[in-house]
């Protein structure tokens, strides 16, 4: 037996939610046998955790990830709050809230209670917990528009209390949701490039992200690019691997053209590029079920790409993991984005892979858009 599973059967629940936080603090996510254990102690005691409770425990699942198996842990525990979501203060909502989408659980009731508990406190949302809230919002792809209103509302009144990284998030979360034409964006990112120079590299990749975005959607709005502007950085995994194999020998048989680790602005690396038309964006964050992706990176990435001429087709690892066993037809087409491989049997016979890109996303952006529209 793992040592944390001795030593949880000695402790108290509340003792084992501070154990997991303290893992996740000190990013200790190795071996997965006991990342597996915690998870299943902290499920094993949710009816039994009090509400802080139940939302560090939320919170140590989310940072203690990406997790190799789905569904994601932390469903009894989203489950048993829902109840007193609306009695949570704001620190502890927007806290949720955040580890909530970065677990991507779809839970209709529990999110809408989150929205109007977030709706209710946003005038005592400190700048931290508001950009959690933002970023909340542009991981899951969420659109209540009331709330987003509220959000819009308050950031005259939060900007000269927001720090730099702050304001970087917020600015970076209106574009991923495409609030690229709100007023108040250039003001968020001119505190943000004041402090680049103390930036991480994610940080500088999401200020580049930013301004890509502004110079496609926003015409003549985008500040200069800065230097250095710096390359994405490439993490390809044995599944990306097994992908791109299996995509490059259909390619060779086929005698279809293609490219490797193409390099579009100056920024981003293409995974895989096919006749000069059409690239292939794999996505090591989304869960298999997911119709859009779940990572601000990777919707920019994808936006970008299209505003660019490309056509992008979108793959999260572990839908390829699971098309592996189980692949569904619709009409003659692929419910949702397809095998790469059977996706490049259309290359042939259409000169360029056939559009899959999902319906659904279109009406994410739609809706976007008609927010946007008003908060502009």
């Amino acid at each position: 037996m793992p040592s944390y599973a001795r030593l949880s059967l000695l402790v108290s629940d509340e003792a084992r939610v501070h154990l997991a936080l303290l893992m996740s603090s000190l990013s200790l996510r190795e071996p997965p046998e006991v990342l597996q254990e915690v998870a299943v102690q902290l499920e094993h005691c949710a009816s039994d955790l009090p509400a802080p409770g139940l939302v560090g425990a939320v919170v140590a699942l989310s940072q203690l990830g990406p997790w190799p198996f789905e569904p994601p842990p932390g469903g009894p525990l989203i489950n048993a709050l829902e109840g007193c979501v609306l009695e949570l203060p704001p620190g502890q909502l927007s806290g949720l809230a955040l580890s909530a989408a970065t677990l991507q659980h779809e839970m209709p009731v529990f999110w809408q209670q989150v929205h109007g508990g977030l709706l209710a406190c946003a005038k005592d949302l400190s700048p931290r917990q508001m950009a959690d809230v933002f970023l909340a919002l542009a991981t899951h792809q969420m659109c209540p528009v009331t709330l987003l209103e509220e959000l819009h509302s308050r950031l005259p009144v939060e900007l000269h209390e927001l720090h730099a990284d702050e304001a970087l998030t917020i600015a970076w979360a209106m574009v991923a949701m495409r609030f690229s034409k709100s007023g108040h964006l250039l003001p968020l990112l001119d505190l943000a490039l004041a402090a680049k120079d103390s930036f991480t590299v994610q940080e500088i990749h999401q200020l580049q992200q930013i301004i890509l975005s502004l110079e496609q959607e926003v015409s003549g709005s985008a500040p200069k690019r800065f230097d250095p502007w710096l390359m994405e950085e490439l993490s390809h995994g044995q599944v990306a691997e097994a992908i791109l194999e299996e995509v490059c020998t259909h390619l060779e048989e086929e005698g279809v053209p293609y490219s490797l680790n193409e390099t579009v602005e100056d920024f981003y690396h293409l995974d895989l590029a096919v006749q000069g038309e059409a690239v292939l964006v794999l996505d090591a964050t989304t869960l298999s079920t997911a119709e859009a992706p779940r990572s601000a990176w990777i919707t920019l990435k994808c936006r970008h790409l299209k505003h660019l001429g490309w056509h992008v087709e979108w793959l999260p690892l572990r839908r390829w993991e699971v098309m592996e066993k189980e692949v569904t037809k619709r009409g003659g087409m692929w419910r949702s984005c397809p095998r790469p491989s059977d996706w490049l049997l259309y290359s042939r016979e259409l000169g360029k892979p056939k559009d899959f890109y999902i319906v659904a996303q279109q009406e994410f952006d739609q809706n976007y858009r008609i927010i946007s529209s008003s908060l502009a």
